[in-house]
């Protein structure tokens, strides 16, 4: 339940140094992940630009990006008024949907780097049999099922059985778990579990797509001599190559993710099995390194891989072009339109 003291309505206090500090750090993360997901949508979606991915890497991307950006819209940037002024303004029923909409998303960005990992070991493990296993109707069902999945359970614990709060030092409302097996059970269904499945997929992954492309390489040299076996060998090569450098790049925002989330999942284990009470400003500074992570995605993304900045510089130097011409166009209209 959403205490009466957390709310604005009992009073409020006066921003001090600590709370436009933390309001500060909040809107720059909310703003970040907005522009930096919206960003990645248009450049994933975009007619001119989306045939530079591969087509479930694109939707599994896709569906990972509005998570995140959902998460700067519904979630983060309700957090900056609550930070500034240290309670809940906007009342019992918002408290209960950004509770279900923290949680659902930020487990959902973890599933869906889990069907990232899943998508990229079965292209490298099985690349005959990919097209057949893994199919647009195939992602786009288990893009639904999981998104279903986190907002169902959520959804069922907030709103039937009323178990919220909100973090005062977090700062946001979310789930309450009401003794250490439940906490227990979450992290391990929504970090341990996806966690052993990402670092598996991603380890055979690798060496999986290095042992092809030198065997392919040998054999393309050694044991193909007509030119259409060659050019066939070739091709193969460059999208082995391809493949592999994608799932690069999406093993590193894996990394990113462990990165930013662990600590705070260390934290959440520290306080229900030990129960080790976290000084509020470490705790405040794990929360929200574990929600930046958002921003991350595209961050790595742009830096990491090659295909999406040639995308991306495509996407806005046409738009800038188009831009150009309307301006020309208004300056000097066809004659056939002077009077």
């Amino acid at each position: 339940m959403l205490d009466e003291q957390s709310t604005c309505q009992h009073g409020f206090q006066e921003p001090n140094y600590s709370s436009i500090a933390k309001a500060v750090a909040i809107a720059l993360i909310s703003l970040c992940i907005i522009i930096g997901n919206v960003l990645c949508l248009c450049v994933l979606n975009c007619p001119r630009s989306r045939g530079y991915f591969m087509e479930t890497s694109r939707m599994l991307m896709t569906s990972l990006a509005c998570t995140d950006c959902s998460m700067g819209i519904l979630v983060t940037s309700l957090c900056i008024y609550p930070a500034l002024y240290t309670c809940w303004p906007f009342g019992q029923f918002l408290c209960k949907i950004q509770a279900v909409l923290l949680s659902s998303l930020f487990h959902e960005s973890t599933l869906s780097l889990t069907l990232i990992a899943v998508d990229r070991y079965v292209s490298i493990t099985f690349p005959l049999r990919y097209p057949s296993v893994i199919k647009r109707s195939t992602v786009t069902l288990a893009i639904v099922c999981t998104w279903l999945g986190c907002f169902v359970v959520y959804f069922i614990v907030v709103f039937v059985y009323d178990q919220y709060y909100y973090d005062v030092v977090g700062v946001n409302c979310e789930p309450l778990y009401e003794n250490s097996h439940m906490t227990l059970t979450v992290l391990f269904l929504f970090y341990l579990v996806p966690g052993i499945v990402m670092i598996f997929c991603y380890t055979r992954v690798f060496h999986i797509a290095l042992y092809q492309r030198s065997r392919q390489r040998q054999n393309s040299v050694c044991q193909i001599s007509d030119y259409a076996s060659l050019n066939l060998i070739k091709n193969y090569l460059s999208i082995s190559d391809a493949a592999t450098a994608a799932t690069k790049t999406l093993g590193l925002i894996t990394v990113g993710f462990f990165v930013a989330v662990t600590p705070w999942t260390v934290g959440q284990l520290l306080a229900s099995l030990a129960k080790i009470i976290i000084p509020d400003n470490l705790d405040f500074a794990l929360t929200w390194l574990a929600i930046s992570n958002s921003a991350w995605n595209v961050l790595i993304y742009a830096v990491t891989n090659a295909s999406f900045r040639r995308a991306t510089r495509l996407l806005l130097c046409h738009n800038s072009r188009s831009h150009h011409r309307d301006r020309v166009k208004l300056q000097y209209p066809p004659k056939s339109s002077i009077t």
